[in-house]
C-alpha cells in the first residue's frame, strides 16, 4: 500500500529544497522505534525506489528504560530488515557517560546517539542521515528556548539541515503521521517517558500547547513555525555577517593553529552587540567549547570582561577559559603564557 501522493509530495520537496538531497545520495535513517522515524522509514524508503536513494538505517540503545530500550532496538531492526536496509545498531551507557563528563542525562544520551550516526553513516557510506523531528517538535522546541531565555539563534528552532543531518518532516504534522500509519496499520514503539510530567518537555505538550490552541490561537504550532523560519531567515544574514568579522577580527590577531584565540578588545566593542555576540559565540567554538552548553549567562560574562577596564577570567564549558589580558580577549584551553 502506497501512501497518500500529499505526504510523500511533501517529503519529497523537503528533501530537495530544504535538505540538500539529491537522487544518487545515500541516506541513514535514524529509528527510534517511535512513530514519527517509523513513518520516516518508510516514507524513504517508497521515496528511493522513485529517485533513487541508498538506504540505510540506524538504532542506538542509550542504556537506559529497560526492557522498553531492548523492545524498541528489537522493533528497529526487524523494521529494517522487512524493509531491505543495511542496518546498524549501538549501545552505550549514558547516564554513566553523563556522571564521567558533568553532562545532563539528556546532554549525554545526545552527544553519545549523534557520535554514533556519524560513524554508522560513515559505515553505511551515507551523505545525509535523517531524523524524525517534525512540525510538532518544532513548535514544542521554540516555546521550550522563549521559556528558558534565548537569542534569535535559539528562537530560530531546530534547522532543517546541519551537517550532515537533515530533518525531512519538519513540515509534517504529527497527526499526519499517526494517522497514515494507522491507515496502513503500520506498527510503532510508544516510548512512555513522552507522557512523564517531570519533564518540562511534556509539560509544553501535553499542557501548554493545548491551553494556547485553545484560548489563544487555534493554530499556534503553525503560527510558532512560521515564526521560527522567519526569524531563522534573519539568523542567516546576521551569521554570515558574524562570520566575516570574525575572519578579519581573528586575521588581525593572528595566532598560532591550534593556539588559543587572541582578538583585540577594541575591535569586538566597535562591532554591533548582535554581531560581537556572535563572533564571542564563533570564537568559542574555535577555542572548542561546546556550543549546546553555552547559555546566554556565559555569553554575558565574556562581555563584562570586555566592557571593564581591567584584566580578568572567567571559565566556561568544555574546559573553555575567556581572559581579557591588557586590550585583548584570549579563549583558550589550558594554561597559556603572556603574549610577547
Amino acid at each position: 500500500m502506497t501512501m497518500p501522493k500529499s505526504i510523500v509530495s511533501k517529503i519529497e520537496d523537503a528533501l530537495r529544497r530544504r535538505c540538500g538531497v539529491r537522487p544518487g545520495h545515500g541516506i541513514l535513517v535514524a529509528i527510534s522505534g517511535g512513530p514519527d522515524s517509523t513513518f520516516l522509514c518508510h516514507a524513504l524508503r517508497e521515496i528511493a525506489h522513485r529517485w533513487p536513494l541508498r538506504l540505510a538505517a540506524a538504532h542506538f540503545h542509550h542504556g537506559i528504560r529497560g526492557p522498553a530500550a531492548d523492545r524498541d532496538a528489537a522493533f528497529a531492526a526487524t523494521l529494517a530488515r522487512d524493509l531491505g536496509l543495511p542496518f546498524f545498531s549501538g549501545r552505550a551507557d549514558a547516564p554513566a557517560h553523563a556522571r564521567r563528563h558533568g553532562l545532563s542525562l539528556e546532554e549525554a544520551a545526545r552527544e553519545l546517539r549523534l557520535g554514533f550516526l556519524r560513524e554508522a553513516a560513515a559505515g553505511a557510506g551515507a551523505d545525509r542521515i535523517a531524523l524524525g523531528h517534525t512540525a510538532d517538535d518544532q513548535a514544542e522546541e521554540v516555546l521550550l528556548r522563549l521559556l528558558r531565555g534565548s537569542a534569535l539563534a535559539g528562537l530560530s528552532g531546530i534547522p532543517w539541515r546541519r551537517g550532515p543531518f537533515v530533518r525531512p518532516l519538519l513540515g509534517t504534522r504529527k497527526a499526519e503521521i499517526l494517522a497514515e500509519l494507522e491507515r496502513r496499520r503500520l506498527p510503532w514503539c510508544r516510548d512512555e517517558t513522552n507522557s512523564d510530567p517531570r519533564h518540562l518537555r511534556n509539560r509544553v505538550r501535553s499542557r501548554l500547547l493545548p491551553l494556547l490552541r485553545e484560548h489563544f490561537n487555534p493554530a499556534v504550532e503553525a503560527t510558532l513555525n512560521r515564526t521560527a523560519a522567519l526569524l531563522a531567515d534573519d539568523e542567516a544574514v546576521l551569521e554570515d555577517l558574524a562570520r566575516a568579522a570574525f575572519s578579519r577580527l581573528e586575521n588581525d590577531a593572528p595566532a598560532p593553529s591550534g593556539g588559543p584565540i587572541r582578538l583585540r578588545v577594541a575591535d569586538l566593542l566597535a562591532e554591533a552587540p548582535a554581531i560581537r555576540r556572535r563572533v564571542v559565540r564563533l570564537a568559542l567554538e574555535a577555542a572548542g567549547a561546546p556550543l549546546r552548553r553555552l547559555v546566554a549567562a556565559h555569553l554575558l560574562g565574556v562581555e563584562a570582561l570586555l566592557a571593564r577596564n581591567r584584566d580578568g577570567r572567567i571559565d566556561l564549558p568544555g574546559g573553555v577559559r575567556a581572559e581579557r589580558r591588557d586590550d585583548r580577549l584570549v579563549l583558550h584551553r589550558g594554561e597559556v603564557p603572556a603574549a610577547s
